[in-house]
């Protein structure tokens, strides 16, 4: 009897605990990939797993995440992209928004987020500029 309070009260908290990550807009995705590697993406949710990916050391959601927002860069959301794949050291997803602002430079300086560009960003982008 003790022994199956003990496993419940366990339980309990190891269900507190996994259902305590701050996820906010899908609560079941990270824990639907770790069950069946399989996650269907939006750009909100890829970048939201990205950060949980790295944090929570699972390279294969990590991948998945960074592939996707490679595909999906655009105006309205490079700058975030530019800033999440430096904070989670996403090299590929850095390299491909790199290359997408140098493409797009005299369309993107036009706007007021681009002065926000992190210096390592903005350094790498000069470099493919120069390099070309």
């Amino acid at each position: 009897m003790l022994q199956r309070l003990w496993f419940l009260i366990w339980k309990q908290r190891l269900f507190k605990v996994v259902f305590e990550f701050p996820f906010s807009s899908n609560p079941t995705a990270f824990l639907e990939f770790l069950y069946s590697d399989h996650v269907k993406l939006d750009e909100a949710l890829a970048l939201e797993l990205l950060t949980q990916a790295d944090k929570y050391s699972v390279p294969e959601l990590k991948k998945i995440c960074e592939t996707y927002l490679s595909r999906h860069i655009s105006p309205g959301n490079y700058m975030k992209i530019a800033n999440l794949s430096e904070l989670v050291e996403a090299d590929s997803l850095k390299e491909s928004v790199v290359k997408y602002i140098a493409k797009n430079i005299k369309r993107l300086k036009k706007r007021q987020d681009f002065n926000e560009i992190s210096d390592h960003v903005m350094r790498e982008v000069i470099i493919k500029l120069t390099t070309k």
